[in-house]
């Protein structure tokens, strides 16, 4: 983004900008400012205020993404329509925000979990119903087993737990009756 608002200044330098081989007056505009502000406050959370650097430069990317700030000469925008409503996104910005998710995957998706994650009561639910649902298949899969092949299961231990618990509980369940 800094070099694109290096870029951007050049252009000012210039006072022109070649479009289609024709050459157009070229001014900055607020969005212009914006962003060179935005890089600046990047560049100081990032060497003084290194903890708030993850916030603000995810803050840049949003704004310059949505148009809010323009780090290029020219304003480029690629619209995405829904019903009646219309959302531009700068085709620039939106390729360096991929960028920086694909770089920082891993720490990103830990963070877009800890956001939009289930509480820790609920991932525990979710894992034991996981597990219910996979002892409930392996115990179809195991109804027509005898009683040798269930008790070969639980004595070579070579399968995962959740067939092993099914296997036991078939057992349990046919001493039942």
């Amino acid at each position: 983004m800094t070099i694109l608002s290096i870029s951007t200044i050049l252009t000012d330098l210039r006072g022109t900008v070649e479009m289609n081989g024709e050459n157009y007056e070229f001014e900055l505009t607020a969005k212009h400012y914006g962003a060179f502000l935005s890089i600046i406050i990047n560049w100081l959370s990032f060497f003084a205020f290194r903890h708030l650097f993850k916030y603000v430069f995810t803050l840049t990317l949003i704004f310059g993404l949505i148009n809010l700030i323009n780090f290029t000469a020219l304003q480029t925008i690629s619209a995405v329509a829904f019903d009646k409503h219309q959302l531009g996104l700068q085709p620039t910005i939106f390729l360096i925000s991929i960028l920086t998710y694909i770089i920082n995957f891993k720490r990103a998706n830990e963070i877009l979990y800890d956001i939009f994650g289930p509480t820790p009561e609920q991932a525990n639910k979710n894992a034991q119903r996981r597990q219910t649902e996979q002892i409930d298949k392996f115990k179809d899969r195991y109804s027509k087993f005898s009683d040798e092949q269930l008790n070969g299961i639980l004595t070579e231990n070579k399968f995962v737990p959740e067939a092993l618990q099914a296997a036991q509980q078939l057992l349990t369940e046919r001493q039942k009756t």
